[in-house]
């Protein structure tokens, strides 16, 4: 399961770095900031669901 989460994030960064050269600075912080959430909110899910399997 984590590795699943761990590549569909590394695929998100990667479609990201491939949008951000043509975006401007305020959508790049925006988008930092969203991922960031993202982030923290599967890592949450995650550790969540392995306190519930115990």
């Amino acid at each position: 399961m984590k590795g699943k989460v761990i590549t569909g994030m590394l695929l998100g960064a990667a479609v990201t770095m491939m949008m951000v050269p043509e975006m401007d600075r305020v959508t790049r912080k925006r988008l930092k900031r969203a991922q960031r959430t993202m982030r923290h909110s599967a890592m949450d899910a995650y550790d969540g669901m392995m306190k519930y399997m115990r």
